[in-house]
């Protein structure tokens, strides 16, 4: 996957011509082969979470047990930057990685992102608003 992610064309373009003449190969899939969803449980993490979150909870999670606060999994891939030279070498393809990841699922929005520059590499302002 570090061919995909990486960004380098020269790299991607087996995977792509692939992809486009069978829709098979690595840009069927999302790299991701572990993941695992958690909720809490225990009146212990409720207190852990605070007042706050109980009322979040009740709105938004308590009458949907599908429905995860975080999800966590591995991807077959480097997900950070390229910047540095010891980064480019994931993108180069020289060396391989995994990573670990986790995405909050709070369905509240209080800050905010603006994009600063049309390169899909430029920093984006990010505000957490706490």
């Amino acid at each position: 996957m570090d061919d995909i992610f990486g960004g380098i064309d020269e790299r991607m373009e087996p995977h792509v011509s692939q992809w486009l003449k069978s829709g098979q190969g690595l840009m069927a899939h999302n790299g991701i082969d572990v993941g695992i969803k958690l909720r809490p449980i225990t009146e212990k993490k409720f207190q852990i979470l605070g007042p706050e979150f109980n009322e979040t909870w009740k709105d938004f999670y308590e009458n949907a047990p599908d429905k995860a606060i975080i999800w966590s999994g591995m991807v077959n891939g480097y997900l950070g930057s390229t910047s540095s030279e010891i980064e480019s070498d994931f993108a180069k393809g020289v060396k391989k990685c995994i990573a670990s990841c986790y995405v909050t699922y709070y369905p509240l929005n209080i800050g905010h992102v603006h994009i600063t520059s049309v390169a899909h590499s430029g920093w984006s302002r990010f505000d957490f608003n706490f």
